[in-house]
C-alpha cells in the first residue's frame, strides 16, 4: 500500500472536511449567514466572533479566522 492508500483508508466520509464545512453543518442556516456577514466586515473583530461561537459551543482558532478572511480557507 502507498501513501494515499493509507491516507484514503483513514478517512472519515462523516466528518467535515473544513472548518467552513463544520461551522455550516453546526450553525442554523440564519446563524451561519450572519457568520460569514461577520467574517466579511473588517470593522468586527476576530475575537468577537471567536467568543459568539464558544458560547455556542464551537471553537475556531484566530488563524483559521485570518485565513477564511483572506480568502485560503
Amino acid at each position: 500500500m502507498g501513501l494515499m492508500d493509507d491516507i484514503k483508508a483513514d478517512e472519515r466520509p462523516d466528518a467535515p472536511r473544513t472548518k467552513r464545512a463544520e461551522l455550516k453543518q453546526k450553525l442554523s442556516p440564519e446563524d451561519y449567514d450572519d457568520f460569514v456577514k461577520a467574517l466579511n466586515d473588517p470593522n468586527i473583530s476576530q475575537a468577537a466572533i471567536r467568543r459568539a461561537l464558544a458560547a455556542r459551543n464551537i471553537h475556531i482558532a484566530s488563524g483559521t479566522l485570518s485565513q477564511m478572511r483572506s480568502g485560503v480557507a
